[in-house]
């Protein structure tokens, strides 16, 4: 892990930051040790800015845009598991 590696296990943390910040870069992973994926996101402001505004009650996202981008994640999220659980299986044989 790298230092100062925030990670973002909630889906939709990360389906909020991605709506609301554009052209971010992030990175998904696998814990190794649970087995659940997770986000790491470019350290920024508009980074910082969204984790903030998703913990207010009050916040607001285009439902639209946000099941769009969750149901993308989702399926990385299942294929890089399917992966990692394929190597794993073939270091074992």
């Amino acid at each position: 892990m790298e230092e100062n590696e925030r990670r973002i296990y909630s889906f939709n943390k990360a389906v909020f930051i991605l709506c609301n910040v554009p052209n971010v870069n992030y990175e998904m992973k696998i814990d190794k040790d649970t087995l659940e994926s997770y986000c790491v996101f470019e350290n920024s402001l508009g980074v910082a800015m969204a984790i903030r505004e998703f913990n207010n009650t009050n916040c607001v996202c285009k439902l639209h845009g946000f099941l769009n981008i969750y149901k993308k994640i989702r399926k990385e999220s299942i294929e890089l598991k399917n992966r990692y659980l394929k190597q794993k299986e073939k270091a074992i044989t």
